[in-house]
């Protein structure tokens, strides 16, 4: 059996070969964007929300007064989108439009420049409203009371209630169909018995309706 030696000049080579080897492919990673400046593509997490078309009814009640949201400070338009995610449009302003899963209550109250926490609503124009000894800030979805929906994702046709004031769980999930609507599913094109002979009033976001912007 013959026996190679291997000299210090035959691994200079050798490593010499492997240098151009390895030089070569990572021209060739470069080339593809995959140098080192380029890192770990990561899909942000905004990129994993997959875009959708729901809508949900909701509404503020204080002390068993309605806050309204047809203020034009709260309504996006064409020309002025407070979020790209979800929003609300004339004239239905009692009804969110949501164009991005995982989207929550306290990203649409946030967008409305609406202070939430789990004790405290802040309104603008309103002022501050906070849990104490005598009154409360409580919080119904679909009629059952829950203890915050800052987190919680809008579900299309969800009806959501937040509420202050003196009265009981009870007392207020009593009144929870009076105060919140129920006009979703209208807006999704789900109940075509209740849509006007005229139409939705060219309202954005309608499906079947005018274009959603």
């Amino acid at each position: 059996m013959r026996t190679v030696l291997r000299t210090p000049w035959t691994w200079t080579a050798l490593a010499a070969a492997a240098a151009v080897v390895m030089g070569g492919l990572a021209a060739w990673a470069f080339a593809r964007g995959e140098g080192a400046d380029a890192g770990p593509q990561l899909a942000s997490p905004e990129a994993l929300r997959q875009p959708v078309h729901w809508h949900a009814d909701f509404r503020v009640v204080i002390r068993g007064e309605a806050f309204e949201f047809d203020d034009p400070r709260f309504i996006s338009t064409e020309e002025r989108e407070l979020s790209p995610n979800v929003h609300i449009h004339a004239p239905r302003h009692n009804v969110v439009h949501v164009h991005r899963e995982q989207t929550t209550w306290g990203e649409f109250f946030e967008s409305l420049g609406v202070g939430l926490t789990q004790a405290c609503l802040r309104l603008p124009g309103r002022g501050e409203f906070c849990s104490d000894e005598r009154e409360r800030l409580r919080f119904f979805v679909n009629g059952v009371e829950v203890d915050d929906i800052r987190f919680l994702p809008i579900a299309d046709l969800q009806r959501v209630l937040v509420y202050y004031g003196p009265e009981d769980a009870e007392a207020v999930a009593a009144r929870f169909d009076e105060w919140v609507s129920d006009e979703a599913c209208i807006v999704s094109g789900l109940c075509q018995g209740r849509i006007p002979p005229e139409g939705l009033e060219n309202e954005p976001c309608a499906i079947g309706g005018a274009a959603c912007h």
